[in-house]
Protein backbone atom coordinates (compact mmCIF):
# COMPACT_ATOMS: atom_id res chain seq x y z
CA UNK A 1 0.00 0.00 0.00
CA UNK A 2 1.21 3.68 -0.67
CA UNK A 3 2.29 5.48 2.44
CA UNK A 4 1.50 8.59 2.94
CA UNK A 5 3.77 12.10 2.75
CA UNK A 6 6.61 12.22 5.09
CA UNK A 7 9.88 11.40 6.53
CA UNK A 8 11.14 7.46 6.58
CA UNK A 9 14.25 5.78 7.12
CA UNK A 10 15.38 2.80 5.00
CA UNK A 11 17.05 -0.57 7.33
CA UNK A 12 18.71 -3.45 6.40
CA UNK A 13 19.84 -6.41 8.81
CA UNK A 14 21.94 -9.31 8.05
CA UNK A 15 23.00 -11.75 10.65
CA UNK A 16 25.22 -14.40 9.47
CA UNK A 17 25.56 -18.21 10.67
CA UNK A 18 27.90 -17.08 13.48
CA UNK A 19 25.88 -14.60 14.84
CA UNK A 20 27.52 -11.59 14.01
CA UNK A 21 25.02 -8.84 13.24
CA UNK A 22 25.12 -5.74 10.87
CA UNK A 23 22.59 -2.88 10.71
CA UNK A 24 22.65 -0.20 8.35
CA UNK A 25 19.96 2.89 7.93
CA UNK A 26 19.18 5.64 5.91
CA UNK A 27 17.63 8.13 7.67
CA UNK A 28 15.27 11.08 6.45
CA UNK A 29 13.94 9.98 3.28
CA UNK A 30 11.28 12.36 2.56
CA UNK A 31 8.51 11.31 0.62
CA UNK A 32 6.29 13.89 -0.80
CA UNK A 33 3.54 13.13 -3.24
CA UNK A 34 2.21 16.66 -3.14
CA UNK A 35 1.17 18.39 -6.62
CA UNK A 36 3.65 21.81 -7.41
CA UNK A 37 1.29 24.62 -8.93
CA UNK A 38 2.55 27.87 -9.61
CA UNK A 39 0.70 30.54 -10.68
CA UNK A 40 1.81 34.14 -11.66
CA UNK A 41 -0.56 37.11 -12.97
CA UNK A 42 0.18 40.49 -13.89
CA UNK A 43 -1.33 43.99 -12.55
CA UNK A 44 -1.92 45.69 -15.21
CA UNK A 45 -2.74 45.08 -19.12
CA UNK A 46 -0.78 47.87 -20.45
CA UNK A 47 1.99 50.30 -18.81
CA UNK A 48 3.74 53.04 -19.56
CA UNK A 49 7.63 53.00 -18.27
CA UNK A 50 8.26 56.83 -19.39
CA UNK A 51 8.66 57.69 -15.59
CA UNK A 52 5.92 60.41 -15.33
CA UNK A 53 4.45 58.99 -12.50
CA UNK A 54 1.39 57.29 -13.43
CA UNK A 55 1.87 53.41 -14.51
CA UNK A 56 5.61 53.70 -14.91
CA UNK A 57 5.65 50.09 -13.32
CA UNK A 58 4.46 45.96 -14.35
CA UNK A 59 3.20 44.62 -10.68
CA UNK A 60 3.26 40.61 -11.08
CA UNK A 61 1.70 38.49 -7.70
CA UNK A 62 3.50 35.31 -7.53
CA UNK A 63 1.93 32.11 -5.23
CA UNK A 64 2.71 28.57 -5.15
CA UNK A 65 1.11 25.83 -3.77
CA UNK A 66 4.18 24.82 -2.05
CA UNK A 67 6.89 26.86 -0.44
CA UNK A 68 8.85 24.65 1.23
CA UNK A 69 11.14 22.78 -1.04
CA UNK A 70 12.42 24.94 -3.91
CA UNK A 71 15.54 24.72 -4.73
CA UNK A 72 15.74 27.54 -7.53
CA UNK A 73 13.25 29.31 -9.48
CA UNK A 74 13.62 31.76 -12.35
CA UNK A 75 11.55 34.68 -14.05
CA UNK A 76 11.95 36.61 -17.28
CA UNK A 77 10.18 38.93 -19.44
CA UNK A 78 9.84 37.89 -22.92
CA UNK A 79 8.43 39.41 -26.32
CA UNK A 80 5.68 37.72 -27.54
CA UNK A 81 7.26 38.41 -30.76
CA UNK A 82 10.77 36.60 -30.17
CA UNK A 83 10.04 32.70 -29.76
CA UNK A 84 13.60 32.09 -28.94
CA UNK A 85 13.89 31.58 -25.00
CA UNK A 86 17.49 33.02 -25.53
CA UNK A 87 16.18 36.45 -26.09
CA UNK A 88 14.30 36.24 -22.65
CA UNK A 89 15.17 39.10 -19.87
CA UNK A 90 16.12 37.51 -16.52
CA UNK A 91 15.01 39.20 -14.07
CA UNK A 92 15.79 36.67 -11.76
CA UNK A 93 17.92 33.48 -12.78
CA UNK A 94 18.13 30.84 -10.94
CA UNK A 95 17.95 32.52 -7.79
CA UNK A 96 18.11 30.11 -4.56
CA UNK A 97 16.16 32.98 -2.26
CA UNK A 98 12.85 32.43 -0.82
CA UNK A 99 10.03 32.61 -3.86
CA UNK A 100 8.60 36.49 -3.21
CA UNK A 101 5.00 37.26 -3.00
CA UNK A 102 5.03 40.21 -5.93
CA UNK A 103 8.09 41.46 -8.50
CA UNK A 104 8.31 44.63 -10.09
CA UNK A 105 9.29 45.34 -14.19
CA UNK A 106 10.52 48.84 -14.98
CA UNK A 107 9.88 48.39 -18.32
CA UNK A 108 14.02 48.76 -19.21
CA UNK A 109 16.46 45.90 -20.79
CA UNK A 110 19.81 47.72 -20.20
CA UNK A 111 18.55 50.91 -19.31
CA UNK A 112 16.43 50.82 -22.58
CA UNK A 113 12.71 50.93 -22.43
CA UNK A 114 11.44 48.39 -24.50
CA UNK A 115 7.77 48.31 -26.16
CA UNK A 116 5.48 46.03 -27.60
CA UNK A 117 3.54 42.81 -26.13
CA UNK A 118 5.14 40.52 -23.83
CA UNK A 119 4.80 37.71 -21.17
CA UNK A 120 6.25 36.62 -17.86
CA UNK A 121 6.83 33.53 -17.27
CA UNK A 122 8.04 31.61 -13.81
CA UNK A 123 9.75 28.49 -13.33
CA UNK A 124 9.91 26.65 -10.26
CA UNK A 125 12.34 23.85 -9.77
CA UNK A 126 11.72 21.48 -5.92
CA UNK A 127 14.33 19.29 -4.55
CA UNK A 128 12.01 16.20 -5.15
CA UNK A 129 12.38 16.65 -8.85
CA UNK A 130 9.52 18.98 -9.80
CA UNK A 131 10.03 21.71 -12.50
CA UNK A 132 6.85 23.70 -12.82
CA UNK A 133 6.11 26.69 -15.17
CA UNK A 134 4.03 28.95 -15.87
CA UNK A 135 3.33 32.53 -17.33
CA UNK A 136 1.10 35.83 -17.40
CA UNK A 137 -0.90 36.53 -19.99
CA UNK A 138 0.09 38.94 -22.46
CA UNK A 139 0.74 42.69 -21.63
CA UNK A 140 1.51 45.96 -23.88
CA UNK A 141 4.61 48.70 -23.17
CA UNK A 142 4.15 51.57 -24.44
CA UNK A 143 5.46 55.57 -24.38
CA UNK A 144 4.03 56.55 -27.84
CA UNK A 145 1.46 58.86 -27.18
CA UNK A 146 -1.24 58.86 -29.83
CA UNK A 147 -0.56 59.87 -33.47
CA UNK A 148 -3.40 61.45 -34.60
CA UNK A 149 -5.19 63.09 -37.70
CA UNK A 150 -7.64 65.52 -38.69
CA UNK A 151 -9.77 65.51 -42.27
CA UNK A 152 -11.74 68.29 -43.14
CA UNK A 153 -14.39 68.64 -46.06
CA UNK A 154 -14.85 70.74 -48.14
CA UNK A 155 -11.59 72.79 -48.10
CA UNK A 156 -13.77 76.08 -47.78
CA UNK A 157 -17.49 75.79 -46.09
CA UNK A 158 -19.71 78.73 -46.14
CA UNK A 159 -22.86 78.24 -43.64
CA UNK A 160 -24.80 80.87 -45.35
CA UNK A 161 -28.08 78.70 -45.73
CA UNK A 162 -27.37 78.57 -49.58
CA UNK A 163 -27.55 75.19 -49.98
CA UNK A 164 -23.56 74.59 -50.63
CA UNK A 165 -21.05 73.91 -48.40
CA UNK A 166 -23.21 74.60 -45.75
CA UNK A 167 -21.50 72.11 -43.23
CA UNK A 168 -18.28 71.05 -42.57
CA UNK A 169 -17.37 67.28 -42.16
CA UNK A 170 -14.60 66.61 -39.52
CA UNK A 171 -12.75 63.31 -39.35
CA UNK A 172 -10.65 62.77 -36.71
CA UNK A 173 -8.17 59.91 -36.04
CA UNK A 174 -6.20 58.62 -33.40
CA UNK A 175 -3.85 55.95 -33.70
CA UNK A 176 -2.76 53.89 -30.41
CA UNK A 177 -2.32 50.47 -29.24
CA UNK A 178 -3.62 51.13 -25.47
CA UNK A 179 -6.65 52.33 -26.18
CA UNK A 180 -8.24 55.94 -25.38
CA UNK A 181 -9.32 57.54 -22.38
CA UNK A 182 -10.53 60.77 -23.56
CA UNK A 183 -10.61 63.26 -26.68
CA UNK A 184 -11.56 66.56 -27.08
CA UNK A 185 -11.89 69.21 -30.11
CA UNK A 186 -12.03 72.25 -29.89
CA UNK A 187 -12.78 75.28 -32.06
CA UNK A 188 -11.49 79.09 -31.19
CA UNK A 189 -12.08 82.44 -32.32
CA UNK A 190 -9.93 83.91 -34.33
CA UNK A 191 -6.87 85.12 -32.47
CA UNK A 192 -7.05 89.32 -33.45
CA UNK A 193 -10.46 89.05 -32.07
CA UNK A 194 -9.82 87.19 -28.71
CA UNK A 195 -8.99 83.94 -29.19
CA UNK A 196 -11.72 82.31 -26.92
CA UNK A 197 -13.58 79.20 -27.46
CA UNK A 198 -16.40 79.42 -30.07
CA UNK A 199 -17.47 75.36 -30.69
CA UNK A 200 -16.36 72.60 -28.90
CA UNK A 201 -17.02 68.80 -28.16
CA UNK A 202 -14.88 66.18 -26.74
CA UNK A 203 -15.98 62.00 -24.98
CA UNK A 204 -14.61 59.21 -23.33
CA UNK A 205 -13.20 56.02 -25.53
CA UNK A 206 -14.01 55.72 -28.98
CA UNK A 207 -13.90 59.20 -31.03
CA UNK A 208 -16.93 59.75 -33.38
CA UNK A 209 -15.57 58.83 -37.24
CA UNK A 210 -17.16 61.80 -38.31
CA UNK A 211 -18.50 65.16 -37.17
CA UNK A 212 -21.02 67.77 -38.90
CA UNK A 213 -20.29 71.47 -37.80
CA UNK A 214 -22.72 73.73 -39.01
CA UNK A 215 -20.90 76.83 -38.33
CA UNK A 216 -22.35 78.01 -35.50
CA UNK A 217 -20.73 78.69 -31.41
CA UNK A 218 -22.12 77.31 -28.47
CA UNK A 219 -24.57 80.27 -28.34
CA UNK A 220 -25.49 80.21 -31.84
CA UNK A 221 -23.10 82.75 -33.21
CA UNK A 222 -22.22 82.11 -37.23
CA UNK A 223 -18.59 82.08 -38.18
CA UNK A 224 -17.10 85.16 -40.00
CA UNK A 225 -17.10 85.54 -43.58
CA UNK A 226 -13.57 84.74 -45.41
CA UNK A 227 -11.81 84.28 -41.86
CA UNK A 228 -9.64 81.21 -40.07
CA UNK A 229 -10.96 79.36 -37.17
CA UNK A 230 -8.16 77.58 -35.24
CA UNK A 231 -8.81 74.22 -33.85
CA UNK A 232 -7.05 71.93 -31.62
CA UNK A 233 -7.35 67.92 -31.49
CA UNK A 234 -6.38 66.05 -28.37
CA UNK A 235 -6.73 62.83 -27.30
CA UNK A 236 -5.31 61.24 -23.60
CA UNK A 237 -5.07 57.39 -24.18
CA UNK A 238 -5.64 54.72 -21.06
CA UNK A 239 -1.88 55.20 -20.13
CA UNK A 240 -1.99 58.94 -19.75
CA UNK A 241 0.12 59.60 -22.92
CA UNK A 242 -1.30 62.45 -24.85
CA UNK A 243 -0.68 64.01 -28.31
CA UNK A 244 -2.63 67.66 -29.64
CA UNK A 245 -2.30 68.52 -32.89
CA UNK A 246 -3.55 71.98 -34.09
CA UNK A 247 -4.63 73.69 -37.59
CA UNK A 248 -7.19 76.02 -39.05
CA UNK A 249 -10.69 76.00 -40.54
CA UNK A 250 -10.89 78.13 -43.65
CA UNK A 251 -14.41 80.10 -43.99
CA UNK A 252 -15.24 80.94 -46.96
CA UNK A 253 -16.82 84.01 -48.16
CA UNK A 254 -20.80 84.02 -46.67
CA UNK A 255 -23.43 85.78 -49.36
CA UNK A 256 -26.69 86.68 -47.65
CA UNK A 257 -29.52 86.23 -50.39
CA UNK A 258 -32.26 88.90 -50.00
CA UNK A 259 -35.24 87.74 -52.46
CA UNK A 260 -33.26 87.98 -56.05
CA UNK A 261 -30.41 90.20 -54.38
Amino acid sequence: NKVPSGKYSYEIVATDKAGNRTVKTLKDIVLDDRVAKVYVTQELDAFSPNDDGEKDEQLFSIRANIEDGIESWSFFIKNVKDESDDKAFYLHKESSEALPKTLKWDGKIDNIVQEGSFIAELEVRYTKGDVVKTDTSEFLSCITAPKLGVRLKPKYFSPDNDGIDDDLFIKLEAITQVGIDSWTFDISEPVETGGKRFWSTGGKGKIAEEMIWDGRSYKGEVVQSATDYPFTFTVKDSLGLSSTIKGYIPVDILIIRDGDK
